[in-house]
């Protein structure tokens, strides 16, 4: 992808994330883009969090699967996912700030397989996770201007 494309993706994402939907509930915000490797911000508030004051697992899984499924996108693919495995290391409190990155690991003709990890802003590992995605079709700027 040129850097024309990556550029369209990342202000697609900035208008998807004004509309009523789940990236905008969680509030997240793309901050890096390049081919096969996207990365997310999230600012952990009340409503990311579990009863322990902590992120809850969902949102750790969501964050890396959107952030892996980003990465997808930058291969002018349109995805839906077919498995997530999600490994959690360790925890963080409301008010920190985390870092979803997600890489591309392989892209075949129907497939394509991502990692995932989420840091928190000292750039502790918190999840690491892989995901496979089946390919619907491109995801082109021509095709959703």
């Amino acid at each position: 992808m040129d850097d024309e494309h990556l550029e369209w993706i990342k202000n697609y994402f900035k208008e998807i994330c004004q509309d009523p939907n789940y990236d905008n509930f969680l509030g997240i915000e793309m901050i890096d883009i390049k081919e096969g490797t996207v990365a997310f911000k999230l600012a952990v508030s009340n409503r990311h969090c579990n009863i322990y004051g902590t992120v809850h697992g969902g949102i750790l899984a969501s964050i890396s699967d959107i952030a892996m499924g980003a990465t997808c996108l930058t291969l002018g693919k349109s995805i839906v996912t077919i498995d997530l495995n999600i490994s959690y290391i360790r925890n963080s409190p409301k008010g920190s700030m985390l870092t979803a990155v997600g890489q591309l690991i392989s892209s075949g003709n129907s497939i394509i397989r991502t990692e995932g990890k989420v840091f928190d802003e000292q750039q502790r590992l918190l999840v690491v996770s892989h995901a496979s995605y089946f390919i619907t079709g491109n995801f082109l700027k021509n095709d959703h201007s």
